[in-house]
């Protein structure tokens, strides 16, 4: 089950760096795929303004990444998860 999950936050960390707006490339070498334990884990863009790219402001229109990633595997991901759990019992 942490290998799907693992390969699943690889997947999307990926996704969401080729999705990622390039100007100088800081923002797409700051997105990491983190595995956690009890069978979680989270992808993150730890650049300060991945918030304002994400989200947008004011003054800038938004420019998804990681959201985007996410959705492209929710429905693969969530198949896959019933799959194995349907083995395990």
């Amino acid at each position: 089950m942490q290998n799907l999950i693992a390969s699943m936050l690889l997947e999307i960390e990926s996704d969401a760096k080729r999705l990622a707006p390039v100007d100088t490339g800081f923002l797409r070498s700051t997105i990491h795929a983190n595995l956690g334990g009890n069978f979680s884990g989270r992808v993150s863009a730890d650049s300060a303004y991945a918030i304002h790219v994400e989200f947008g402001t004011s003054r800038m229109r938004a420019q998804p990444f990681l959201r985007p990633a996410y959705q492209l595997h929710k429905q693969a991901f969530l198949a896959n998860l019933k799959q194995a759990l349907r083995f395990r019992l």
